[in-house]
C-alpha cells in the first residue's frame, strides 16, 4: 500500500501541510495534487476546517470502502 493509504487507515482527513510533510512535497505540488484529486472525486473538502478526506461512494444503504487506492504521493 502507499503512504497515503496507510495514513488514512489511522486518520480521517489530511491538511495541505500534513500532505507536504507525509509525502515530502512542496506547497505548490500539494495544492496541485489536492486540486487534481478533488476534480477526480477522490478527495472532498471537510466542512468547517481546511482539510480533505477521501470520498465515500454511497450505493443505496451500503457504504463502499474508502477510495484511497488511487491516492499516491508520486
Amino acid at each position: 500500500m502507499g503512504i497515503l493509504s496507510d495514513y488514512f487507515k489511522y486518520n480521517s482527513y489530511i491538511t495541505r501541510l500534513e500532505l507536504e510533510r507525509v509525502c515530502g512535497m512542496t506547497r505548490s505540488t500539494a495544492y496541485r495534487r489536492i486540486k487534481s484529486w478533488m476534480a477526480r472525486n477522490m478527495l472532498e473538502k471537510v466542512v468547517g476546517i481546511d482539510a480533505y478526506r477521501p470520498v465515500r461512494e454511497y450505493l443505496g444503504f451500503h457504504v463502499n470502502p474508502l477510495i484511497i487506492s488511487g491516492l499516491t504521493c508520486c
